[in-house]
Order: structure tokens, then sequence, then C-alpha cells
């Protein structure tokens, strides 16, 4: 340990507790990151084709994202809107390691991924009911 550490910010680690999981197989509550870890794992195998992530209050002004496998990991973003109107967004091409390093980010300091660099998917009332019908068969 160097003899300015101390002046070094720890790194917030991300709770899950409150945060709820759908995949296309199972719902759960209060998670824990080894649980997302298992979650993106089973997508890449194939054993999910989905896993929608929702905190118990929004987190950065998200309140619900899904992770997929198209050509990498794809994220969709709710955001929160006026009058009950989310604003969805969605980026591609995502690495196992980065799509986790993405997630614990949103929970552990509400640091979201810039929209800017996002395809605005337009705006939803209920994206998780969007994402569950669709299935996300890619």
């Amino acid at each position: 340990m160097g003899l300015f550490d101390f002046l070094k910010p720890k790194k917030k680690e991300a709770d899950f507790s409150t945060w709820h999981a759908e995949t296309d197989i199972d719902k759960f509550s209060g998670i824990e990151k080894a649980d997302i870890e298992s979650y993106i794992s089973r997508i890449n195998d194939g054993i999910y084709e989905f896993v929608i992530l929702t905190p118990s209050e929004p987190v950065g002004g998200c309140n619900a994202l899904v992770i997929y496998k198209e050509t990498g990991f794809t994220i969709e973003m709710s955001l929160v809107g006026d009058h009950d109107m989310n604003k969805v967004y969605k980026k591609g091409a995502y690495l196992q390691d980065e799509i986790l390093e993405v997630i614990e980010k949103i929970a552990a300091d509400s640091t979201l991924p810039d929209v800017e660099q996002m395809t605005n998917l337009g705006t939803m009332t209920d994206p998780k009911a969007t994402w569950r019908q669709r299935k996300i068969t890619i």
C-alpha cells in the first residue's frame, strides 16, 4: 500500500439487492453481481434469450435494461420520460466483460452509457412488456 493510496477514490461497489431480473424462462428478486454474470453467460451459451434488469427505483433515470445477444451483446435502456413515456435507447456489439461493466457502472454510480452514442428506439409506455412480447428472437 502506497503512502497516498488513501487519497484515491474507492470504487463504489454495485448493489443489486433491490433489483429484479427476468429472463425468458424465470423471474428473480434480490439479485447479486454473480447472478448477473450468470445470466450473461447463459445468454452467451444460448440458454436464455434475454434478461430484463429492473432496479426498484430508477437509477440515473434508467428504470429498466434488457440484454441479449446479436453480434456481441446488445443493451436496450429505458429512461424515465414525461407523462409515463419512457425513452428507449439501444447499443450493441459489446463483449461479455464490457456489458457487465456497463451494468455495474449504472448500479454503482448511476453512470449511464452516452445516449448520443446509442440508437434512439423511440418512446414506450411499458418497454418491459414490449421486450417480453417480442421475446428478443434474433
